[in-house]
């Protein structure tokens, strides 16, 4: 029996030793504050997405417990004693929310999650750290984390960190609101007062063509997988699965559930890009502005 024991724990103890996953001390994300974008009427969303959050990256509540977890909001509170609530009651656009947010972040780096953005998987620190390390060392305004489309990943290969690459200088949807680590002041100087998501996707990466600092994705072994929950304001069906399969409780009755083709949310989609394209094609130059800068100086 104690034979046995023993050779139970000579393999558990070079197993610890042979895992590339397990460090020495653990991993610290200094200098980094998470932001999750919102609002009250996607409170529903909430609850899935803190309690992936928490059981996919536990050391948010323990090692790196430190790390602030902000919530943009109108008059609702999420009560976690992790999340800090920061509440816009009169918001005037998504962008004026996330630069007043902003101004709340006292860290250099800012990792920006939508309230959809519900992790799925167990996040690989030791790759997300690599990265966050490469981020810092190159300055880099953004670090994309998720990039699934072969069509976004013909960027330069970077030197030393493996499926990492710098985005093209003209790159469609250079600036992307898919889960990413952002430099805070550069964020701050992309954004424009009055933009939704998807207009700062489009007209944030025609002012970022300019923007001196490099822009960073990765094209394979992410570290942080998850699942969008919703699409314009339709839920995603995995997500009802996701929410069931982890016992979490989630309350859509008030949205629509996205079928495999919705007529209205093509129909804005490609409503929005016409506006975006006359918009441009009149006055191209307000795409290049930043009224943050304007203000600063």
């Amino acid at each position: 029996m104690f034979k046995n024991l023993a050779t139970n724990i000579l393999i558990f103890t070079l197993t610890l030793i042979g895992s590339p996953q397990i460090s020495a001390t653990p991993i610290k994300f200094n200098d980094l504050t998470i932001l999750v974008s919102s609002c009250d009427k996607y409170s529903p969303m909430w609850g899935p997405f803190f309690a992936s959050l928490f059981e996919q990256w536990p050391s948010l509540l323990q090692e790196n417990n430190t790390v602030p977890v902000l919530l943009i909001a109108n008059h609702k509170s999420y009560h976690n004693h992790r999340v800090t609530m920061i509440n816009i009651p009169h918001e005037s656009s998504w962008a004026d929310n996330m630069l007043s947010a902003l101004q709340q972040v006292n860290t250099k780096y800012v990792l920006i999650a939508l309230d959809d953005y519900w992790i799925t998987q167990p996040v690989n620190e030791t790759r997300l750290n690599e990265l966050y390390q490469t981020m810092q060392t190159e300055h880099a305004a953004m670090l994309q984390l998720s990039n699934h489309d072969p069509r976004y990943q013909d960027g330069q290969k970077h030197a030393t960190t493996s499926n990492l690459m710098y985005i093209n200088k003209f790159a469609h949807y250079k600036v992307s609101l898919q889960l990413a680590i952002w430099d805070t002041e550069a964020l701050k100087v992309l954004l424009r007062p009055g933009e939704d998501p998807w207009a700062f996707e489009l007209s944030g990466t025609a002012r970022s063509h300019g923007y001196p600092q490099a822009f960073l994705s990765t094209n394979a072994d992410i570290p942080i997988r998850y699942l969008n929950a919703a699409h314009q304001g339709h839920i995603n069906p995995a997500a009802i699965e996701y929410a069931k399969q982890h016992q979490i409780p989630f309350n859509y009755a008030g949205f629509p559930v996205l079928g495999k083709f919705n007529y209205k949310i093509t129909y804005n989609t490609w409503k929005k890009r016409a506006q975006k394209l006359i918009s441009f094609l009149q006055q191209p130059g307000s795409f290049y502005q930043s009224e943050y800068v304007q203000k600063k100086h």
